[in-house]
């Protein structure tokens, strides 16, 4: 796994301490090998609300104990893990029929025991991974997957929606202010079948859009779809900012006309003048 240093704009103080440190650790796990038929066994690790797209990182809270047994089956042997979204956020033990039929291999960071019982770790995603069958196995879920070709080829088509892309997300930054530069510069410089996963990681997304996103194996296909949820975030920014600069200025001027009322109230007072109550615009 090569230079993933993305990190999603949500991530908990619970990492920012030792936050190089733990990306690191997640680098020294190597992608899984196919056997002789193209096909990876993986430990699965259930994702119920959220989903981790291949080329960012991000904090993931763990409760259930399929999942944790998982985790240390994984780690036991330093090897990836295969997240998997429920269709249903709201089913509490998901089984065999329970997920997307594309997964996500993900690196599995040193869990941290948080305050409330639960645990945590830094995940990166790697690969989508196309899921052949599910199976219970020693107290986790495993699968039997292989890796979506994700290979573009000299596509001018999608050279031209590449350029599109990164046109309006120039523009999305002019307007959002709230991205890091670093992250910036490495979604800009991106390999073009990740650049979709990566600019939607860079703001909200309902659920369902990222399931969405996440099914698709087609890279053109996945950038159309980032392009139309990028378009509707920059309309909607754009909109924010609008009413945010119209409360700013409405705030200024009744600042300002406080300030010039206390001023007169002020001067009234020394010239023993009987205050009038005046309109001051």
């Amino acid at each position: 796994m090569t230079d993933q240093k993305w990190y999603r704009s949500d991530e908990n103080e619970l990492f920012s301490a030792d936050m190089q440190q733990r990306a690191e650790e997640l680098e020294n796990i190597p992608d899984a090998s196919p056997d002789q038929d193209d096909y990876i066994q993986f430990a699965v690790l259930p994702l119920r609300d959220m989903i981790v797209l291949p080329g960012t990182v991000s904090p993931l809270y763990i409760g259930r104990d399929a999942t944790l047994t998982a985790i240390d089956k994984a780690h036991a042997n330093n090897k990836t893990m295969l997240a998997l979204a429920q269709r249903d956020p709201a089913e509490e033990s998901p089984g065999v029929d329970s997920f997307l039929p594309i997964g996500v291999e993900l690196a599995v960071g040193k869990l941290v025991k948080l305050p409330n019982d639960n645990q945590a770790a830094l995940v990166q995603g790697r690969r989508r991974i196309e899921v052949i069958e599910v199976v219970q196995d020693d107290g986790y879920l495993s699968a039997r997957g292989r890796i979506v070709d994700q290979s573009i080829g000299d596509d001018v088509q999608f050279e031209g929606l590449t350029r599109t892309v990164l046109h309006l997300f120039e523009h999305f930054v002019s307007l959002a202010h709230n991205l890091p530069e670093e992250t910036h510069e490495y979604i800009t410089n991106s390999e073009p079948n990740r650049l979709a996963d990566l600019i939607v990681s860079s703001f909200t997304v309902p659920l369902e859009e990222l399931h969405i996103l996440l099914a698709e194996p087609d890279p053109y296909k996945r950038l159309q779809r980032a392009h139309t949820l990028l378009r509707r975030e920059v309309e909607v920014v754009a909109v924010e900012n609008e009413i945010n600069a119209k409360v700013h200025k409405k705030a200024e001027r009744e600042q300002r006309e406080t300030y010039l009322r206390e001023q007169l109230k002020t001067i009234q007072a020394e010239l023993g003048v009987r205050p009038v109550d005046a309109g001051i615009g």
